[in-house]
C-alpha cells in the first residue's frame, strides 16, 4: 500500500472513531449516579399470561448518601425508609415539588417504564413453554429507580426473586403497605383464574385494590391497540434514557406552578382573618381602640404567615398594617345591622 493510500486509510479510522466518541457522547445518560438522593422500589405484578395482564403498585423510598448507593444493589440497605405518601408530605411540606409530584411526575412515569419493559420482554413472558405449564402463571417483580438532588429519575433494574435480600424491606413506615400488598395479590391473582371475564372491560389506570392496570391484553385486542415505544416514552427511549429529564419536570412544576399558588394562599389566608376582624373593630370610637382591637389577630396571623413562607419576621409589619387599616377606613354612621343588634361600636 502506497503513503497516500495509507493517510486515506488512516482518516477513515479517524472519522470512524471520532463518530463513535460523538455516537457513545450523545448516548451517555446524562444522570450523574454521584448525585444520587434517594432509592425508589415500586413493584409490578403479572397476574396472568394468557390473557397478559400487568399491574404497578407503590413501594417505597430510601434516603441513601452517596457514598453508600451501590447501583443494583442499593436496597440491600433499609435505612431512612419512606412511603410514598410521606415522601410526597416532604417534598410538598418543603416546597420542593406540588403538592402532586408523586401522581403527575412519579407514578405515570414508572408505568410508561413498566410498560415498556412488558412490551420488550413479551415473548420471553407469553413464551409457549410457560403458557402450556400454566395460562395463570402470575409473576410479582420489583422495579428499581434513582431519584438525584434534581428529581431526576432513572431506570436502574428489576429482580423477579422474591426470595431475595432486600425483595420486601422491613420498616416500620412500610410494613402495612407491604402486607396490604400481598393480601390483595393473592386475591387479585385467584379472581384472575376463577372468574377472568370480571377484568374484561378493564382499562389502563382501573385498579384492584391499590394495584393499577398497566397492560391488558384483552383491552388490546377489544380496542384494537398498538404500542409504540416513541409515542409513549419518546425522546427517553430513543436516545437510550429511560429517566425523568430536567426539562420535563420544568413544565410539570410550571403547569402545578406550585410554590406561587401556596404564596398566594398564605397571604390570602392571612388577609381574610384579618379582614374579618377589622370589619367589627373599625367601629370603635378611637383609633387607640380599633389598635388595640385588632393588634392581637394582626399579630397571630402575621407569625403564622411568617412560619409558613419561612421568610424572616419583620417587626414593623403589625403596627404598619394597623395604620394601613386605619388609614383606609372612613368613618360613618354605625351600619343599621350593629345598632339593631344593640352594637354602637362601644365593646
Amino acid at each position: 500500500i502506497n503513503v497516500e493510500e495509507r493517510r486515506r486509510i488512516r482518516r477513515q479510522d479517524m472519522e470512524t472513531e471520532e463518530e463513535e466518541a460523538d455516537l457513545r457522547d450523545d448516548l451517555a445518560p446524562r444522570f450523574d449516579d454521584k448525585f444520587v438522593q434517594y432509592d425508589l422500589r415500586v413493584y409490578m405484578l403479572v397476574s396472568s399470561i394468557s390473557p397478559l395482564m400487568v399491574w404497578y403498585h407503590d413501594g417505597y423510598m430510601r434516603s441513601v448518601r452517596p457514598a453508600l448507593h451501590n447501583g443494583y444493589y442499593g436496597f440491600k440497605l433499609d435505612e431512612h425508609v419512606l412511603s410514598f405518601d410521606q415522601y410526597q408530605y416532604y417534598l410538598a411540606s418543603n416546597q420542593m415539588t406540588g403538592a402532586h409530584f408523586l401522581d403527575t411526575v412519579i407514578r405515570p412515569y414508572v408505568s410508561k417504564v413498566i410498560e415498556y419493559i412488558v412490551h420488550s420482554a413479551r415473548s420471553d413472558i407469553t413464551n409457549a413453554t410457560r403458557a402450556s405449564a400454566s395460562k395463570a402463571h402470575s409473576q410479582l417483580f420489583a422495579l428499581n429507580f434513582v431519584t438525584s438532588e434534581n428529581f431526576e429519575m432513572k431506570f436502574v433494574g428489576i429482580s423477579g426473586d422474591a426470595s431475595e435480600k432486600g425483595f420486601f424491606v422491613e420498616h416500620g413506615n412500610i410494613d402495612a403497605i407491604i402486607a396490604n400488598m400481598k393480601e390483595t395479590l393473592r386475591e387479585l391473582v385467584l379472581e384472575m383464574r376463577t372468574a377472568p371475564i370480571a377484568f374484561l372491560r378493564m382499562k389502563r389506570g382501573d385498579t384492584f385494590g391499590n394495584f393499577s392496570l398497566v397492560f391488558s391484553e384483552m383491552e388490546e385486542y377489544q380496542y384494537g391497540k398498538k404500542y409504540d415505544p416513541c409515542k409513549e416514552i419518546g425522546f427517553a427511549v430513543k436516545r437510550s434514557r429511560m429517566f425523568v429529564s430536567r426539562e420535563h419536570l420544568a413544565k410539570v412544576a410550571d403547569l402545578q406552578n406550585f410554590v406561587e399558588k401556596q404564596h398566594a394562599s398564605h397571604l390570602r389566608e392571612m388577609k381574610k382573618y384579618v379582614a374579618k376582624r377589622w370589619d367589627y373593630c373599625k367601629w370603635k370610637k378611637s383609633k387607640e381602640e380599633q389598635a388595640s382591637c385588632i393588634r392581637s389577630t394582626v399579630t397571630l396571623r402575621y407569625k403564622n404567615y411568617v412560619q409558613k413562607e419561612r421568610i424572616p419576621y419583620d417587626p414593623n409589619y403589625v403596627g404598619n398594617k394597623i395604620r394601613e387599616l386605619q388609614a383606609s377606613h372612613r368613618p360613618g354612621k354605625v351600619p343599621s345591622w350593629k345598632e339593631a343588634a344593640g352594637d354602637t361600636g362601644d365593646t
